[in-house]
């Protein structure tokens, strides 16, 4: 097809149903905001939401349209909040928890966005598996009775191939069988595979990267018969310009870090300040996700799934020392409303000098 002859994203959404799971994640919201911003002529965005804490989904989704982050949205006109509607649900559950009503309701949506997933690194591996990836085959179960449907993106991450030292855009050889591993999560005691989990995950680092490189499995799986691509940011850093400067809702990786300094809960860090990061700021990976939809949909149908990597190169990583640096320089400046202790930014790589500044802080700070 010639370039010429496609419609421009606002076009190809025009009308669109759209389901995405994580909505109320980081990226999520940020993906939430800049297509109704961006795309306003939308029809629905269906959202799974659980009831949390006695607080039930339409009350969920009324705090949701509250966050800071749809400023500009409200103040362009607040009834395109109106088009997100709720479905209650779960990630970890069948059916994502839905109800035949709910399932009923999606019979149009031509675009499924799966962002649902957990980033922390400490879950339970039964815990991780059920979220990361059985969640991943139950989208695709019930993406298989959508007639309409153009595009499925599953968002996965750069960081699940890490025996690799360069991740190409393809999905990598199995780490485990996922059938395999949907049925030890469901069947098996978890403190069992708990014990378990070192040799299982091939000693991947966390349950998180494995679980994930999993889940990417059965997308190419369903490739051969659903419109997939996997999308794979890097560590998703704050958003430089849209659409708030610096918008953040979490206090996850670095940002929990300096945050920390900041406000002097955290009087020394025991990291390396050779580590190189490889940040992406969340507008560019938002803009980045809707432009590869936007591909995926326009194009001819095809049965193997594309891989993208959202990443920087090399040479535009961050550096630990660099991050610091910049943080004593601008801490002075713009010091935080609320400071607990006065925070000097001290670092160390040595776990021994770790250990007695931890017991002798008070003598330190003098």
């Amino acid at each position: 097809m010639n370039s010429k002859d496609l419609p421009i994203i606002s076009e190809f959404f025009r009308n669109r149903e759209i389901f995405i799971t994580g909505g109320t994640g980081f990226l999520g919201k940020a993906l939430i905001e800049k297509i109704r911003y961006s795309c306003p002529d939308v029809k629905k965005i269906y959202l799974l939401l659980r009831s949390k804490r006695r607080v039930s989904v339409s009350d969920r989704l009324d705090q949701l349209k509250t966050c800071q982050i749809f400023n500009r949205i409200r103040q362009k006109d607040e009834n395109l909040l109106e088009k997100l509607v709720p479905l209650e649900g779960n990630s970890m559950s069948l059916k994502l928890g839905l109800s035949d009503h709910d399932l009923k309701r999606l019979e149009n949506v031509s675009v499924i966005i799966d962002s649902a997933a957990s980033v922390r690194f400490d879950d339970p591996l039964h815990k991780a598996i059920l979220l990361n990836t059985r969640s991943a085959r139950e989208v695709c179960l019930i993406a298989e009775n959508l007639k309409n449907l153009k595009v499925l993106a599953h968002i996965s991450t750069t960081y699940c191939n890490l025996k690799n030292s360069v991740i190409e855009e393809k999905v990598y050889p199995l780490l485990a069988d996922w059938r395999q591993a949907i049925k030890l999560a469901e069947n098996l005691d978890p403190d069992v595979l708990d014990i378990l989990a070192p040799k299982y995950m091939d000693y991947q680092p966390n349950a998180h990267t494995f679980t994930k490189s999993l889940a990417e499995q059965i997308m190419i799986e369903y490739s051969q018969k659903l419109p997939i691509f996997i999308f794979r940011p890097s560590i998703v850093a704050p958003s430089v310009k849209e659409p708030l400067l610096g918008w953040v809702d979490n206090f996850n990786g670095i940002t929990g870090l300096l945050v920390g300094q900041g406000t002097g809960l955290i009087r020394i860090a025991f990291t390396s300040l050779n580590i190189h990061s490889n940040f992406q700021p969340l507008d560019v990976v938002t803009r980045s996700l809707i432009i590869a939809i936007w591909k995926q949909g326009c194009s001819p149908s095809s049965s193997e799934a594309i891989v993208y990597n959202c990443a920087c190169s090399q040479a535009k990583e961050a550096i630990a020392h660099e991050i610091f640096q910049l943080y004593l320089q601008t801490f002075p400046k713009v010091p935080f409303d609320e400071i607990v202790w006065v925070s000097k930014g001290r670092i160390t790589s040595s776990y021994v000098i770790y250990k007695i500044f931890l017991l002798l802080q008070v003598i330190f700070d003098r």
